[in-house]
């Protein structure tokens, strides 16, 4: 194609161009364009600047993606919408994530795999937490519960917590509760 040899690295990369993306190849300019984000401005005007760039560096930029959710319809088509959407809110869209869990195997390689993957239940991959809790905010947390003698022990899993996050995350809701 004559458009992927001109509109080549260097010619993205210049400032008196408009190109985002390398010639022939879509527009996954994310994935093509070194070192540069989609932002946009406080009136919604988008483009592409250095990640580097003073005034998103400052906050008066921001990310394109900022408050977006990817979701899918009913029709399996996926795309983003704003997180305060009323069909994402209704539930009549869905986030590509639900029903998905990140986790490790053996080699340490990582990803997403359904929360019903066979490897995930027996125990071959491993969960991944999205956040790490250090110990000393840990322990802080444990003396903070109003009544640790209030907790209760999920069946399935056998973690123990207090009583309204082990309802809402466990026993019916638990991952390793799966009817086969």
């Amino acid at each position: 194609m004559e458009e992927s040899r001109i509109v080549n690295y260097e010619y993205v990369e210049r400032s008196d161009t408009y190109n985002l993306t390398l010639g022939g190849f879509g527009t996954w300019h994310h994935c093509n364009r070194r070192n540069k984000l989609t932002v946009k401005d406080k009136d919604g005007n988008t483009m592409s600047v250095s990640v580097d760039d003073p005034k998103y560096l400052s906050g008066e930029l921001v990310s394109f993606f900022k408050d977006k959710v990817p979701v899918k319809d009913k029709d399996g088509n996926t795309f983003q919408v704003d997180k305060n959407d009323p069909r994402y809110i209704s539930g009549e869209l869905v986030s590509t994530s639900k029903g998905m869990v990140t986790v490790k195997d053996k080699e340490g390689n990582t990803s997403r795999v359904s929360k019903y993957d066979y490897k995930y239940l027996n125990g071959e991959l491993k969960f991944i937490c999205s956040g790490r809790i250090k110990k000393n905010k840990k322990q802080k947390n444990i003396k903070k519960q109003k009544n640790p003698s209030n907790n209760i022990k999920c069946p399935h899993c056998k973690k123990e917590g207090n009583i309204g996050a082990m309802k809402r995350w466990h026993f019916d809701n638990c991952k390793l509760n799966v009817i086969f």
